[in-house]
């Protein structure tokens, strides 16, 4: 749902060098922690299904399940042009079934590769110990139509109780939508309140938790503007104590013809404080280059550069100290950094894509099904697996295949 806002990179240089030596010597650092020998990846399985979208895969905190969205496939745009009278063909039967074409929140079985159906929704979450499943309920129907801040309108937080399989409302929004829901312990939740934030399309605006045992909710962070525009939140990040999420403010009026300020001030936060400053720049989702480490560094990769002849690093803050910083030469089309900040997927411009060991910058090749680009990728908790999303073309162009891969 942030696609058409762009994509990711960068901080602000604050460091005190003087001090970073010796901090240096004293943390243990992702960057310089042993690599594991005889690093491996394997391919476990690759799976589709015809004529659906994959969307927000999720995985299970046990590693065994994966959660995701699919969504039946209507081409707009300039892929409805070029395919003539697929579309149409299509809308049709939206008509007799207003929910065809509608995300459906769905649990696949690793082992066995078994497929359950959750609900209409977005944004699937698992909550420790697996037994919940929060996803935003899909209010209205969407067959059809583009996934805008209008008809996301209504949209409220649902939990769904695996074992009674039974589905409960526990948050409905006061204006606008509410959106990705994540736990932030095992009887709090946290959402966001969605608000159009780039002309028609929707975003986060603001950050709501809601208490499983009382059930009460209470404001984290606030709906802001500056400059005339809401501030916007990143993804949710995990962090010893809770969630962690980056918010981009406006920092100028931008131009008239825009709907987004020209730059913004973006800052990493939790219910702790400030835990990294980025430095001023346009907006870009900069949630896959960040990680947090177990001692709360954080590890980014710097990418987002004004001039070409700028380099990009992976820098290892530890407040607002620089400890490590290792440059990263090679040219990516993307890169999606594991949660404990040692690894890095990155996906070329061939349709490529290797595992990066970023303490010794070895490569180890992925075998990908097809010579497509990865749309998406997300990894488990623990930073032992990953699932890679990628669309198919020829034939089956429709058809979306999610792999799953293992960390040896």
């Amino acid at each position: 749902m942030g696609k058409a806002l762009g994509n990711t990179r960068t901080p602000l240089i604050t460091a005190i060098f003087a001090s970073a030596a010796s901090l240096a010597l004293a943390t243990q650092l992702a960057f310089t922690a042993p690599a594991p020998a005889g690093l491996l990846l394997t391919k476990d399985f690759s799976w589709q299904q015809p004529n659906r979208s994959i969307l927000q895969p999720a995985f299970s905190h046990s590693g065994r399940e994966l959660a995701f969205v699919q969504q039946f496939h209507i081409p707009d745009g300039d892929e409805s042009e070029q395919r003539e009278g697929v579309a149409e063909s299509r809308l049709a039967k939206v008509a007799s079934n207003q929910r065809l074409a509608d995300p459906v929140v769905s649990i696949l079985h690793i082992a066995t590769q078994r497929i359950d159906s959750v609900d209409y929704g977005w944004d699937p979450s698992f909550s420790p110990g697996d037994s919940l499943l929060a996803y935003a309920y899909q209010h209205t129907p969407i067959s059809g139509k583009r996934v805008l801040a209008e008809t996301l309108k209504g949209n409220s937080i649902r939990v769904y109780e695996r074992r009674a399989r039974k589905r409960v409302t526990i948050a409905l929004p006061k204006q606008g939508y509410l959106l990705q829901p994540a736990f932030a312990n095992p009887n709090t939740l946290w959402y966001q309140q969605g608000n159009a934030i780039n002309g028609s399309y929707g975003g986060g605006t603001g950050i709501s938790q809601y208490n499983l045992r009382s059930k009460r909710d209470s404001v984290v962070e606030a709906p802001q503007k500056h400059y005339g525009y809401f501030n916007i939140i990143g993804s949710f990040h995990p962090v010893p104590r809770g969630l962690a999420y980056v918010v981009w403010q406006a920092a100028d009026k931008g131009f008239e013809s825009n709907w987004m300020a020209n730059e913004y001030d973006a800052s990493l936060k939790s219910r702790s404080g400030l835990l990294h400053q980025f430095k001023k720049m346009p907006f870009k989702n900069v949630d896959s280059r960040v990680a947090i480490t177990s001692t709360g560094d954080v590890v980014y990769l710097d990418d987002q550069h004004s001039l070409r002849k700028e380099k990009n690093y992976f820098y290892q803050y530890h407040g607002a100290v620089i400890v490590s910083r290792k440059l990263f030469p090679e040219e990516y089309h993307e890169a999606y950094l594991s949660p404990n900040g040692r690894y890095a997927l990155v996906c070329t411009y061939e349709n490529t894509a290797y595992l990066l060991d970023i303490a010794t910058l070895k490569k180890t090749p992925m075998e990908l099904p097809v010579d497509t680009e990865v749309f998406n990728a997300v990894w488990s908790d623990t930073s032992e697996r990953l699932v890679v999303v990628q669309s198919t073309s020829g034939a089956s162009q429709d058809t979306d295949v999610l792999s799953v891969f293992t960390i040896h």
